[in-house]
């Protein structure tokens, strides 16, 4: 039995120190629980993608790539996903950019280089950075 519910906000262990469950675990995972589809938004990366929505086509489960932006300023985390060829262009060229500025391993974002992201890219706040900008 499918259930009506699609988990937008997973993370997978390429969300280093912060998911455990390698991409195709979480779609095996949500298979057997009956959701509808999931969406993997692993930190500042798209690594973990393609393995993601192979084993969501194995499975038969809709799936969104995307990825949860985290800046280095106080702007709250993001949720990007990627809605168009467009899209998945301007994610990636904003991970890059990030990328290039920090240290290898890192992701150095800012405010400024999301407002610069072409259209096709549809963003939401993250729920916990919304809680804890609420909070503090």
């Amino acid at each position: 039995m499918t259930v009506p519910w699609f988990e937008s906000v997973l993370s997978s262990n390429f969300s280093f120190l912060r998911g455990a469950s390698h991409p195709e675990e979480l779609v095996v995972t949500a298979s057997r629980l009956g959701l509808s589809g999931i969406a993997l938004c692993d930190r500042n990366t798209v690594a973990g993608v393609v393995r993601a929505h192979m084993a969501a086509k194995e499975a038969g489960l809709r799936y969104q790539p995307g990825c949860r932006l985290v800046f280095e300023d106080s702007t709250p985390d993001c949720l990007a996903y990627p809605r168009t060829l467009a899209g998945w262009n301007s994610l990636c060229r904003l991970l890059t950019t990030g990328n290039r500025r920090a240290r290898k391993g890192e992701c150095l974002l800012r405010l400024d280089d999301i407002l610069g992201a072409g259209p096709g890219l549809s963003l939401t706040l993250a729920p916990s950075s919304v809680l804890s900008h609420a909070t503090s």
